[in-house]
């Protein structure tokens, strides 16, 4: 398995709060170490997908709307990685 995991530095921290354009998507859930907890954790994250979704389509057309959830998207759908959660998970998005 590819390590994706990444550690939070004060360098990383100080680059997530530099100003960027519009849209900066964040993403916080907690997850399960343990099943049968752990099942759940992708469906929950697709859930809050969806959310991101509908308030993108109310600022932004539908075409550029795919295109920004789409690393969302791919992590919902990465096995491996929901397989070897933690206690929670952050994603983020910056144009």
């Amino acid at each position: 398995m590819t390590e994706k995991r990444n550690i939070l530095t004060i360098k990383a921290l100080a680059e997530l709060a530099s100003v960027r354009q519009p849209p900066c998507l964040s993403l916080y859930q907690p997850t399960h170490r343990h099943r049968p907890e752990t099942q759940q954790d992708p469906i929950r994250f697709r859930n809050l997908v969806k959310e991101l979704e509908t308030l993108l389509r109310q600022k932004y057309p539908a075409a550029e709307t795919q295109l920004i959830l789409e690393p969302f998207e791919a992590l919902a759908h990465d096995h491996d990685f929901w397989i070897h959660t933690l206690d929670g998970l952050a994603a983020t998005y910056r144009y």
